[in-house]
């Protein structure tokens, strides 16, 4: 598994993963992160992007944001079934 690099983005990381645990198997976009006050959507797309490269967040495909615009959708690993790695 990838190393890591969440150098200060320790709390935002560890709030957007219990967030996206949270989930479950339907995943979330980061404008849900965002819409959800977890953190502004500028502050999710780094922590985001650094947690899929390190395979604890597995894309699941696409679906429509708040505006309409598709949006990528992730899921934690832990959450889905079979243990999709």
């Amino acid at each position: 598994m990838r190393q890591l690099h969440l150098w200060a983005d320790g709390p935002r990381c560890i709030a957007i993963v219990q967030h996206v645990k949270k989930c479950g198997p339907d995943g979330a976009t980061r404008d849900e992160i965002a819409s959800d006050g977890i953190v502004p959507l500028q502050s999710a797309c780094g922590p985001v992007l650094e947690l899929i490269r390190a395979r604890v967040f597995i894309e699941l495909g696409w679906r429509p944001t708040r505006l309409g615009k598709p949006a990528r959708v992730f899921a934690h690993r832990d959450c889905l079934p079979g243990g999709k790695r």
